[in-house]
């Protein structure tokens, strides 16, 4: 399993999501082949992805657009129905 506190209830970044089930699969197979357990972390990228979204949702709010759009498109909040 993918290494990270709230895995289960955390929205992954768009560009990390498809990763994540291959990740699953690598690190079950390196704990396979090398007999110990291994997990796989992304909190760095994520961590990087989150500025650079928190940067994006400042220059939407900047720009005029309404916070909680500015919060969906950057990525920081789902998107209301």
């Amino acid at each position: 399993m993918v290494n990270h506190p709230n895995y289960e209830t955390m929205l992954p970044p768009a560009r990390i999501a498809p990763i994540l089930p291959w990740a699953e699969v690598v690190a079950a197979e390196l704990s396979e082949k090398l007999e110990r357990d291994i997990a796989l972390s992304f909190d760095r990228l994520m961590a990087s992805d989150l500025s650079g979204r928190a940067r994006a949702f400042q220059s939407m709010v900047h720009g005029g657009m309404d916070l909680a759009q500015a919060a969906a498109l950057a990525g920081l909040m789902e998107a209301a129905e």
